[in-house]
């Protein structure tokens, strides 16, 4: 038997969007807040979105050919976008998702700028060989070889995907606390607005620096965006996902807490 007063249907998803737009805008209040860096931080972001924005939409001018790393680009653009609205509702969990997607796609283009022969071996692979010669792993490995490790390394990988992507006996929804609390539905906490942004911040900095190698624009152009995103580098803050237990362990043991 349903209880009348449980709702359901569209009802539920009403509820919904009025728990995320109140999250909204508490998150965004809340920002301010967090310090020097992390307000300065989003701000680059998004002027960061504007530029991948434009180079995605040959905004500059066209020069034809087959547009692939533009097409690149605008995904990096909409992954980041979305996660940037994720993190305003309190999903940093689904947040993350994205953010390694972004980073799968940075890598990937740094072996590109690294190594024309990789992007034609690259558009011309099979299925299969995409799989084997260009997946996280043996981009990385790739990398090494050429003697220019990934920018987002192994452990970066590995954290979100434990985190925020692979089912794990760790696993717990919405944690982003000292005492690893888990929730169904997402609330502001202030550790996962600022895990997700920075986290985002390295991805885009990874990726719009060897993109602008990439792509066919003016050099006083690249040279902009080059300039305008830097402060994403000089803004990153001390809380990333490698670094929140050992955060929370200091915490818990001030607290005289042990979990």
């Amino acid at each position: 038997m349903i209880d009348e007063h449980i709702p359901i249907g569209k009802e539920f998803l009403e509820k919904i969007w009025d728990q995320d737009d109140r999250l909204e805008e508490q998150t965004d209040l809340r920002i301010v807040d967090l310090g020097r860096k992390a307000p300065a931080l989003l701000g680059a972001i998004g002027t960061t979105l504007s530029h991948l924005d434009r180079l995605a939409s040959c905004f500059y001018r066209c020069h034809g050919g087959d547009h692939l790393i533009e097409y690149l680009t605008g995904r990096v653009y909409s992954l980041a976008r979305a996660s940037v609205r994720l993190i305003r509702f309190g999903n940093y969990d689904e947040a993350l998702s994205l953010i390694q997607m972004i980073g799968e796609i940075a890598n990937l283009i740094q072996l590109f700028a690294k190594s024309e022969e990789d992007l034609v071996a690259w558009k011309s692979a099979s299925k299969s060989e995409r799989m084997n010669k260009f997946g996280p792993a043996a981009i990385r490995r790739r990398l090494e070889d050429l003697g220019e490790p990934a920018r987002l390394d192994r452990d970066w990988y590995s954290a979100i995907c434990e985190w925020a992507t692979h089912p794990m006996p760790s696993t717990r929804p919405n944690a982003f606390n000292v005492m690893g609390l888990a929730a169904a539905a997402p609330h502001l906490q202030d550790e996962g607005v600022l895990v997700c942004l920075n986290e985002l911040g390295k991805a885009l900095s990874c990726y719009i620096v060897p993109a602008l190698s990439l792509l066919p624009i003016s050099k006083e152009n690249r040279r902009a965006a080059l300039i305008e995103s830097r402060p994403l580098g000089e803004n990153l803050g001390g809380i990333t996902l490698d670094r929140l237990d050992a955060i929370w362990s200091q915490q818990r043991a001030r607290m005289h807490v042990y979990h």
